[in-house]
C-alpha cells in the first residue's frame, strides 16, 4: 500500500472518528478503538497482529490491563443501568425459592460480579438485598454475606479484574486460558463460602434494618397509584439476556484458547479467533452488542448511552492511576 493511500487511509480516520463522536455520540475511547480496528483491517494488517498493536500503541502492561478493565467496565455499567442485576437475582430467587434466597443472591452475585467491579456491584445489589432481608426477615447476614463472597471471589479470581489480569500479564500468562482454568476454583470457593455463611450466621445475628418512616410513605403511595408496572420494569431485559450479555465475551476469550490448543496454528479458525478471542476484542464486542440489545432496542438514544459508558469510567481511572504509578 503506498503511503499516498495510508494518509488518505489516515485522513478518512479521522473524519470517521470526528463523526462517530459528534454524530453519533460515541464515547471517544470506543470511537478511538473501534476506527483503529477498521483503519488495521482496510490497511492489511494481519489479524493476529492488529490487538498486539492496539496494546503496544497504549503501552505494555497499562494497554493490556487498561483495555480489559476499561471494556470490563463498561459492559458491567450496561447491565446495570439496564436494570440487569435486579432482574437476574429476582429470577434467580423465584427459582431456588425463599428458603435457597442465601444461595440464590449468591448465585447472582457471581454472575453479575464478572464483568463488574466489586464495590460497583455491590452498591447495585445492595438494595436487592435489603429487599430479600426485608421480605423474608430474619439474620441480615444470611443474605449479606452470600453476596459479598460471590462478587470477592470474581472480583479475585477472575478475569477481566484488574487485579488477576495485571497479575497474568506480569506473569506472561494467557488471559483466556486464565478465565478458563480460573473457573474451577472460583466455583468452589464460591461454593465453599456458601456452605461457611451457616456457621457464621449461628454465632452472629444482625437485624434487618427497617424502613424509615418517610420510605414506608413513600411504599405505599408508589402501591397505591395504579396496579401498572412502572416504566422500567416493563422495559427490563430478561434474564436469559443478561447473562447472555455476560458470556459473549467469555466465550470468545475461550474460544481462542481452546483453538489455539487443539488446531493448527495456520488454520482459519485459529486466525478468526485470535481476532475476536483476544481479551480487548472480545470485550469490546460485548460492549457493542450490550449497547445495541439492552440499550438502543429498548429506548436509549445516543446521549443516554453516551452518559452511561461515560459514568463506568471514573472506577477504572484508579486502576490506571496505580499501573503509571508503578
Amino acid at each position: 500500500m503506498t503511503p499516498t493511500v495510508l494518509v488518505l487511509l489516515g485522513l478518512a480516520s479521522v473524519a470517521a472518528i470526528l463523526a462517530l463522536i459528534i454524530k453519533a455520540k460515541a464515547h471517544p475511547f470506543l470511537a478511538l478503538l473501534i476506527v483503529s480496528i477498521a483503519l488495521a483491517l482496510v490497511a492489511g494488517i494481519p489479524l493476529q497482529d492488529i490487538v498486539p498493536s492496539l496494546v503496544d500503541g497504549m503501552g505494555a502492561t497499562l494497554g493490556s490491563v487498561a483495555l480489559i478493565v476499561t471494556l470490563g467496565a463498561m459492559l458491567g455499567r450496561i447491565i446495570e443501568v439496564s436494570g440487569g442485576a435486579d432482574v437476574l437475582a429476582n429470577t434467580l430467587l423465584r427459582r431456588f425459592g425463599p428458603d435457597r434466597a442465601p444461595w440464590a443472591l449468591g448465585a447472582a452475585a457471581f454472575i453479575f460480579g464478572v464483568p463488574v467491579f466489586v464495590d460497583v456491584a455491590l452498591i447495585v445489589l445492595m438494595p436487592i438485598i435489603l429487599s430479600v432481608g426485608r421480605r423474608l426477615q430474619g439474620n441480615m447476614l444470611n443474605y449479606a454475606l452470600p453476596t459479598v463472597m460471590g462478587l470477592l471471589t470474581v472480583h479475585v479470581v477472575l478475569p477481566p479484574h484488574p487485579g488477576i489480569v495485571g497479575g497474568a500479564e506480569i506473569m506472561g500468562a494467557d488471559v483466556g486460558m486464565v478465565l478458563l482454568l480460573g473457573i474451577v476454583p472460583a466455583l468452589l470457593m464460591w461454593l465453599s463460602s456458601q456452605l461457611i455463611v451457616p456457621l457464621v450466621t449461628r454465632r452472629v445475628f444482625s437485624p434487618v434494618p427497617a424502613l424509615s418512616t418517610e420510605a414506608q410513605k413513600m411504599m405505599e403511595e408508589d402501591s397505591g397509584q395504579s396496579g401498572q408496572a412502572s416504566p422500567s420494569s416493563e422495559k427490563a431485559p430478561s434474564a436469559g439476556l443478561v447473562i447472555l450479555m455476560i458470556i459473549i465475551p467469555l466465550v470468545l476469550i475461550m474460544g481462542q484458547t481452546i483453538t489455539l490448543m487443539t488446531l493448527p496454528s495456520d488454520s482459519l479458525a485459529v486466525r478468526i479467533f485470535g481476532f475476536i478471542g483476544a481479551s480487548p476484542m472480545a470485550l469490546l464486542i460485548g460492549v457493542v452488542i450490550a449497547t445495541f440489545v439492552l440499550g438502543f432496542r429498548r429506548g436509549w438514544g445516543a446521549s443516554h448511552a453516551e452518559e452511561v459508558i461515560n459514568s463506568s469510567l471514573p472506577p477504572v481511572a484508579a486502576v490506571a492511576e496505580s499501573l503509571i504509578v508503578v
